[in-house]
């Protein structure tokens, strides 16, 4: 079991911590404690059962961006190599990309 995993179990342990969540019809958990990025808890179980950095990375962003950010935007917001060429795209949200990078 990774890190994340450890970590998820610990989450599953203290309920008090849960408590402060938003609730939602999904039971969410907070990425990084202190992040204010939350995603299903799902996602954190999946992403930690990751057969390798690059696939739990790809579940955590799916699970924090809905599918329209992610194809309207890349990491920085540079012009995209494979796209239109000269087409700049929209930077993700550099708070939830440190929440997901501190996973690591």
């Amino acid at each position: 079991m990774g890190k994340l995993g450890k970590w998820l179990e610990a989450k599953e342990q203290s309920p008090q911590e849960q408590l402060a969540s938003p609730s939602s019809i999904q039971e969410t958990l907070e990425i990084h404690l202190g992040s204010g990025v939350y995603v299903p808890k799902n996602v954190l179980w999946s992403a930690s059962h990751a057969n390798s950095p690059t696939t739990m990375a790809r579940r955590l962003l799916l699970g924090v961006f809905d599918i329209e950010t992610l194809l309207k935007s890349n990491l920085r917001g540079v012009k995209s190599k494979n796209a239109n060429p000269g087409e700049t795209k929209e930077p993700l949200d550099r708070i939830k990309i440190d929440a997901i990078m501190r996973m690591y």
